[in-house]
């Protein structure tokens, strides 16, 4: 028996499949180019049809308008009570805080670092003398201020009356004594990032060894390359919450849980040159009353019986070793760092907190770094703030800057014998429509943190210049260099980054 097919006279079916197919796709076609974020106010997104067709999955980007400081938040509500410098027209932050997210830093730690070729060999350094009685001084008045001076390459910058910024620097290296450099900062070298590398380029020019700083406890143990950590039992403290309180430059403390022994092991890690061994393994620490601190190195163990003091006090073991630990149950043991270095060369140590503006700075007491100044003292400090002040409908730092400003001068009150650096925030990303490129506002940001540093006198690197200036986080993600926030390095493009900085300091130190 014949089937029987039905047609229309020009032979085809208006209910087709393929018909109904096409029309849809010249639709998705239509709304892939809309611009649908910017045309509902964020409340839809973009549509890409040769993304959902491709089998490459798209490219995920996270909200790049990053977490707020709170502290930042509060202390700009009260900066106009405080009148705190003349013609200050800045919008408070809290109004145009937009929805906060999580610090997308905590990403990273999931992130394995990659090894990166050798770097270009950069200058040595040549030894000059300098007057040792010159000292940094505030700049106030502006006949006194040196000219802005912008390289545009990534040079550093110095805004010293006299051009003599890297003077303790040069004079450590000079008489051989061990240089020591601090770099204070936010999720942006959290992990040791950029800094470990830093560390491992100064060392294999100026020689020196071991990780410098490292706090009692850390949740990063899994993730920092340059030393292998694991710790247990230590209550942590933040110098910026209320109650027991000792501020810090480093930021954070650590005492003994009430119950049972706080243990914490350093080993040297074979992953970064020089990061091996040590031959000066310090402990610095208050305790109130009379208690035991343990110490183990390769060379043995030894128990200290500590007199009870108010006081900040060293234990210091001298001896090659490779790996270091302390234990302590009494809780009223404050431990303010670990130190684990070489007697000569550089130490470079590393002290982030995530999530921070760098602004609570400005109550670190003196007195407490005094103490701390006659076993651990700086000959340069630099300052890598700004991420979690920025956003992208801020257009008025002067509120900030001032707050830094304060800071950075308690900051040198407290270190009297350290350089200061400021480190420019470095080139961020936002979506615009599909496409990723640089916020625009970050451009303001470098420039109030230029400025700050021509009027406090101190000196200043472009970060931002330094990776390429303009949309340069955009190259700096598609090549692995920078996380997928269009933010924070990753591990390669901390290294990267730290090529360029150390021969911009090298440079420098060789002028």
């Amino acid at each position: 028996m014949a089937q029987k097919r039905y047609n229309n006279q020009n032979g085809s079916d208006p209910g087709s499949p393929l018909l109904i197919l096409s029309v849809a796709i010249i639709i998705l076609v239509l709304v892939s180019f809309a611009p649908l974020s910017k045309i509902s106010g964020g409340k839809l997104k973009d549509y890409n049809l040769l993304a959902d067709l491709s089998d490459k999955p798209a490219e995920i980007v996270v909200n790049t308008e990053t977490y707020i400081d709170p502290d930042l938040l509060e202390m700009t509500q009260n900066f106009a009570e405080e009148d705190l410098a003349e013609n200050v027209d800045s919008v408070p932050l809290d109004i145009v805080m937009i929805d906060a997210i999580e610090d997308s830093a905590a990403n990273e730690v999931n992130n394995v670092q990659e090894q990166t070729s050798e770097p270009e060999p950069v200058h040595t350094f040549a030894p000059i003398s300098r007057n040792p009685d010159e000292s940094q001084i505030q700049v106030d008045e502006p006949e006194q201020l040196r000219p802005v001076i912008p390289t545009g390459n990534g040079q550093i910058e110095d805004y010293t009356p006299n051009g003599t910024g890297f003077k303790n620097l040069k004079r450590a290296l000079s008489n051989g004594q061990l240089a020591r450099i601090a770099v204070i900062g936010d999720s942006y070298i959290e992990g040791d990032i950029f800094t470990q590398d830093v560390r491992e380029k100064l060392q294999e020019l100026y020689s020196g060894g071991g990780v410098g700083y490292v706090p009692a406890s850390s949740s990063l143990t899994g993730f920092r390359q340059s030393v292998t950590q694991s710790c247990s039992g230590w209550k942590e403290f933040d110098f910026r919450k209320a109650g027991k309180n000792y501020p810090t430059l480093q930021g954070f403390y650590y005492s003994p849980a009430a119950e049972g022994m706080a243990l914490t092991t350093y080993k040297g890690s074979k992953r970064k040159s020089h990061a091996a061994e040590w031959d000066r393994s310090r402990v610095l620490f208050i305790a109130p009353t009379d208690l035991t601190i343990n110490v183990s190195t390769d060379n043995g163990d030894e128990s200290f019986n500590i007199e009870g003091s108010e006081e900040v006090q060293q234990i210091l073991v001298n001896g090659n070793t490779s790996k270091f630990k302390i234990s302590a149950s009494n809780s009223s043991l404050i431990v303010l760092g670990v130190y684990l270095d070489k007697s000569v060369g550089i130490a470079v140590d590393n002290m982030s907190i995530r999530g921070y503006s760098g602004i609570k700075h400005s109550t670190i007491s003196p007195d407490l770094a005094a103490q701390m100044r006659r076993f651990v003292d700086y000959d340069i400090i630099v300052v890598e703030y700004g991420t979690n002040a920025l956003s992208s409908v801020q257009k008025d730092y002067s509120a900030y800057i001032k707050m830094m400003e304060r800071a950075i001068n308690n900051i040198r009150q407290c270190y009297p014998n350290a350089d200061i650096l400021v480190m420019g925030i470095g080139d961020r990303g936002e979506k615009a429509g599909t496409e990723i490129r640089s916020m625009p506002v970050v451009t303001t940001l470098v420039e109030s943190q230029r400025n700050m540093a021509r009027r406090l006198g101190v000196l200043f690197w472009d970060t931002r210049a330094a990776m390429g200036g303009e949309n340069s986080v955009v190259d700096w993600a598609r090549t692995g260099h920078v996380n997928k926030d269009y933010i924070h390095l990753s591990g390669k493009g901390g290294e990267r980054l730290s090529r360029l900085f150390v021969e911009s300091l090298n440079n420098s130190l060789n002028d």
